[in-house]
This record gives structure tokens, sequence and C-alpha cells, in this order.
């Protein structure tokens, strides 16, 4: 259960750092944008995620969504004992 919540945390936060300035949301959507996102329990390194800016949009919807149900109590427990 927790290794979700830190999942669920790290989508919420990588989103807030994923944020596009607003002269360049005006590009082309098919545009690839990367960007070295931190890996969880290291300091160092990181991934690195190349996608559209519709896709880093979806990402952001579903991270601040995610989070919104966390916040609000409502985690798909699963049907594990």
């Amino acid at each position: 259960m927790r290794k979700g919540l830190f999942v669920i945390l790290a989508l919420a936060s990588t989103a807030a750092v994923a944020a596009e300035p607003k002269d360049q949301a005006q590009g082309d959507k098919d545009k690839l944008i990367c960007r070295t996102e931190p890996d969880l329990g290291t300091r160092l390194g990181g991934t690195r995620v190349c996608l559209t800016r519709e896709q880093w949009a979806e990402r952001r919807r579903e991270a601040r969504e995610a989070a919104e149900h966390v916040q609000m109590g409502r985690i798909d427990r699963g049907s594990g004992g």
C-alpha cells in the first residue's frame, strides 16, 4: 500500500516539475519535448522521457486526479488481502 502511495505522490510532484511555460503551449502539438525525471530512491541520475505536448498534458491531468483521490481518501485498495 505504501509503495502505491509513493508512486502517486511521485507522479503528482513530477507533474508540478513538468509544467510548461505558457508561451510554449501555443506550439505544435506533435513536437516532442524531452525532460529528465528523477528516479525514486536516489538523488543521482534520472530517466529521460520524451512525449508530445498533448501527452505531457494528459500525464499532468492523470497525476492531478491521482493526487485528488489520495487526498480525498479514495484509494483503490484492490481485492488483495
